[in-house]
C-alpha cells in the first residue's frame, strides 16, 4: 500500500512462469499469515484517514473537479514563480 517492498517473513518464495513458454516471470513471496496480517495493517493505516470522507466524494465528477482544482492551483503557482523570475531579471 505504501509502495514499500516487504520480504516474506519466513523467507519462502515461489516462481511464477509464463503459461505458454514456461519461462520464469517473477519470484514472489509466499505469504504466511503473518505477512497477510502485516499487509492488512499497512492497508488499514493508509485508508484510515479516508474513513471520514463520505462515499459520494469518490464519484468520478468529484474526482474530476478535485483534479481540475489541483491543476489550476499548480498552474497558478507556476505562473507566479515565472512572473517573479521575469520581474527579477528586468
Amino acid at each position: 500500500m505504501t509502495g514499500e517492498h516487504v520480504a516474506a517473513k519466513d523467507g519462502r518464495y515461489f516462481e511464477t512462469t509464463e503459461a505458454l513458454t514456461g519461462e520464469p516471470i517473477a519470484r514472489v513471496a509466499a505469504a504466511s499469515a503473518d505477512d497477510v496480517n502485516h499487509a492488512v495493517d499497512a492497508a488499514a493505516a493508509v485508508l484510515a484517514p479516508m474513513a471520514v470522507v463520505p462515499a459520494a466524494a469518490f464519484s468520478p465528477a468529484v474526482g474530476a473537479a478535485w483534479l481540475a482544482d489541483a491543476r489550476e492551483t499548480e498552474a497558478s503557482q507556476r505562473l507566479d514563480r515565472e512572473l517573479e523570475e521575469f520581474l527579477g531579471s528586468v
